[in-house]
Parts: structure tokens; C-alpha cells; sequence
């Protein structure tokens, strides 16, 4: 049973998995699973991103049907590849600088900072405000990964719990899974601002409901409609 921990491997059929996703379930080490069915789906998420039984326990969620990977795990993950690597150059309270290589060559640069987090919406929550070099590596390292190693994870889009809308703690391990729903009045007329002159200047945009739609989303969104906006413009004034 200890090599569980080193290879998801040694779990060859899905009674495999069931018997040591119950028993670490009943062992009452994790509270975020209760139950055998959630420590089932997360040993077997986990086993398809490449992780062992304990570590998919420790640090693999589901929230909202996708999947969700501690920065750690995933920082891990890219050095074990042998294919990618990384070095943080620059981490502050205020910015993360991550430079990204492949086989020994630096293929990009991804940067997260404080400034990025404000346009998104997010220095408002607890955890930015506490652990705010954590979570600027967190965001830095997982859009990294995506940009620069996307196949670390078997083509899987995986993302940090914070991305989905989860408080976690320094460690980054989830202490609140439920995402934050509660949009802003002036929040929601400025996107409904920016949608319509999208609309006006024949750019698709994308449905939401505000009752089904969270903060980061809606933020998100809006930067890439006004991003789309501008580059539209700019070119309306070139051809002038």
C-alpha cells in the first residue's frame, strides 16, 4: 500500500481505486471527503492529470465539474516533466515573474501582479489580502503552465482554487469551495455598458446571467470585450 503514494500506477482498475479512495476516506484525514464517492472522483481525476492516490487526496479538487490543482502540485508537475522547467525572477507582495523553458530553452514569460488581481476583481478577498505572494505565484505559475506547458496535464485545463472562486489558506489548500456569487450593482451595469458598444461594433458576445455568473467571471469577460473594443477602434482611426 505505500507505493500508492509514488505512482497512480499501482491503482491498475477502478476497484483499486474505490478500496484506497474509502479508505483514506473513513480515515477522517480529509474533511473535504466525507465521502467515498468524493474521494473516488477525486483519486481518479487526479490519476488522469498524472497524480498518486495521496497526493490526488491532498491536492486535487473538483469545483464546478472542472478540475483544480494546488499551485504546488503544479509547480511540481512542470519540473517533473523533464521536458519543462521554470525559475520565479521576480516575487514581491506587489508581482510574480515566472520565466517558463522547454528542453533547456526559455519559451515565455508569465506575469501576475497586484495590478492584475485589482482589474480582476480579486484584492477584495481574504486571501489576497493575507497571502498576497502566494497568491500572485499561484495565478502566475497556472497561466504559465497553460501558455508554456499545456500538456503537462494530458491537454486537461486544470486550474488553482482561487481561479474558480475558492478561499484557501497559505499552503493554498481550499478552507471554502463555495464561490463567491454576489455581483455588484455597478459592476453589472458596467459590463452591460461595455457588452452593448461591443454589440455596436459587431463583436459576438458571449451570454451570462448574472444570478449564474460570479465576479471573476464577469470581470474576466469585461477586460476581454474592452481589449477587443480598443483594438477595433484603433484600427477604425488608421483608416481614417
Amino acid at each position: 500500500m505505500n507505493e500508492i503514494v509514488k505512482s497512480q500506477n499501482v491503482l491498475q482498475s477502478f476497484d483499486d481505486v474505490e478500496r484506497a479512495a474509502r479508505a483514506m476516506s473513513a480515515s477522517g484525514f480529509f474533511p473535504d471527503s466525507k465521502q467515498a464517492a468524493q474521494a473516488v472522483v477525486k483519486v481518479l481525476a487526479g490519476r488522469e492529470l498524472g497524480f498518486g492516490a495521496f497526493a490526488s487526496m491532498t491536492g486535487v479538487s473538483v469545483i464546478q465539474g472542472k478540475p483544480v490543482v494546488g499551485a504546488n502540485l503544479t509547480a511540481a508537475a512542470i519540473k517533473q516533466t523533464g521536458k519543462y522547467n521554470y525559475r520565479v525572477t521576480k516575487h514581491t507582495d506587489q508581482e510574480c515573474e515566472i520565466d517558463f523553458f522547454e528542453n533547456g530553452q526559455c519559451v515565455g514569460k508569465s506575469t501576475f501582479t497586484m495590478n492584475d488581481a485589482k482589474a480582476a476583481g480579486l484584492t477584495a478577498k481574504d486571501n489576497w489580502k493575507k497571502y498576497p505572494r502566494n497568491m500572485l505565484f499561484a495565478r502566475a505559475i497556472s497561466n504559465g503552465q497553460k501558455w508554456y506547458a499545456p500538456d503537462v496535464y494530458n491537454g486537461v485545463t486544470v486550474y488553482t482554487p482561487d481561479e474558480l472562486g475558492a478561499n484557501v489558506d497559505e499552503e493554498g489548500n481550499i478552507i471554502d469551495v463555495k464561490p463567491e456569487t454576489s455581483i455588484s450593482d455597478k459592476l453589472w451595469s458596467h459590463f452591460c455598458d461595455v457588452s452593448d458598444k461591443a454589440r455596436k461594433l459587431d463583436i459576438v458576445v458571449k451570454s451570462f446571467e448574472r444570478e449564474n455568473s460570479t465576479k471573476e467571471e464577469i470581470t474576466a469577460y469585461g477586460i476581454e470585450l474592452s481589449e477587443a473594443i480598443k483594438q477595433i477602434e484603433s484600427q477604425n482611426k488608421e483608416n481614417e
